[in-house]
């Protein structure tokens, strides 16, 4: 491969990048992101997991919107369990941690922030779940949770990352427009993938 093979190409992820992340933004704000953030996402982890198996071509629009109406109902459900399960606990946060019981407040403020980061580890594989499995709720947190319990390294690479590209969005915040959600997505996408596969491969050795 030579240089401008690898340039054009890296341009085609470039603009493959911002074409989903102006997407993302535009469908969140049409449904003034309290009715349409969650599907956006859900639709936009679609179009990262075909180009996770090699389906760079697709249209992302096409795949956007068909996974947006397909996932409306389900992701909306996720999305706002996870959002109430983490003002509960920062909530929660909040208040112990003014408590001046110290028998009381360590015990509790370990529970919560164990059960926070357990939330986290979900939240990294859930929606790729979603779209891979057809499961009820329930399932669909233990599995995900489970998943990323499994390979917590990869769990710990993949939040890692995540920060990471938060960091330079901060430090350059124009980037949060065309990058910063696709390009989070695409990576736990590929995150996924990765553990996924890992865990194809156990379960085969375990089977055969």
């Amino acid at each position: 491969m030579n240089l401008v093979t690898t340039i054009f190409e890296a341009f085609e992820w470039f603009m493959r990048l911002v074409k989903l992340n102006v997407i993302l933004l535009l469908a969140s704000i049409s449904g003034l992101v309290l009715f349409s953030l969650f599907p956006a996402v859900a639709a936009s982890f679609a179009v990262a997991d075909q180009w996770t198996k090699g389906n760079t071509d697709i249209s992302v629009w096409k795949e956007f919107w068909k996974n947006f109406k397909a996932y409306y109902v389900r992701s909306q459900i996720v999305g706002y369990l996870i959002g109430s399960f983490v003002l509960i606990i920062s909530v929660d946060l909040k208040f112990f941690n003014q408590v001046d019981v110290f028998m009381i407040k360590i015990p509790v403020m370990t529970v919560l922030v164990i059960l926070l980061i357990g939330i986290a580890i979900t939240i990294l594989y859930i929606y790729p779940t979603m779209l891979s499995f057809d499961l009820t709720v329930k399932k669909l947190f233990k599995t995900s949770f489970f998943t990323g319990l499994s390979y917590i390294h990869w769990s710990l690479f993949n939040l890692l990352g995540i920060v990471g590209m938060l960091l330079v969005s901060y430090r350059f915040p124009g980037v949060l427009f065309f990058l910063t959600g696709s390009g989070i997505i695409l990576w736990m996408a590929c995150m996924n993938h990765i553990v996924r596969m890992k865990l194809d491969r156990r379960y085969e050795e375990l089977t055969s």
